[in-house]
């Protein structure tokens, strides 16, 4: 399992400020939610296994092969700053720095 922070950010010409959005991903092979509940007490934003991707094709390199992926994810926002939204999933895990990098051992 490894664990994958994301940030993206989206421009629209008829906005005036940038929509943010900052997510933590844990993904592996196959594990579940309720394995990562016990771990972490937190609940995804978004959970998808093997099963919910598109078929899967042989002539994909495993790295882009489908897996499970537990996410945390702000939602996108309006705002200028990153650091509101990266505050937000922080604050989330916190204190849970060794259970997460166990679980990337795993």
């Amino acid at each position: 399992m490894e664990s994958k922070p994301q940030i993206t950010i989206y421009l629209d010409d008829g906005v005036r400020e940038p929509r943010i959005s900052v997510s933590f991903k844990l993904e592996g092979n196959e594990f579940s939610k309720e394995y990562i509940w016990e771990k972490l007490r937190l609940e995804p934003s978004r959970f998808r296994t093997k099963v919910d991707w598109p078929v899967d094709s042989p002539d994909l390199h495993d790295k882009y092969k489908p897996g499970t992926t537990w996410e945390l994810e702000t939602g996108y926002e309006d705002c200028m700053s990153v650091s509101h939204q990266l505050e937000k999933i922080i604050e989330r895990l916190i204190g849970k720095e060794a259970t997460i990098n166990q679980l990337c051992k795993e």
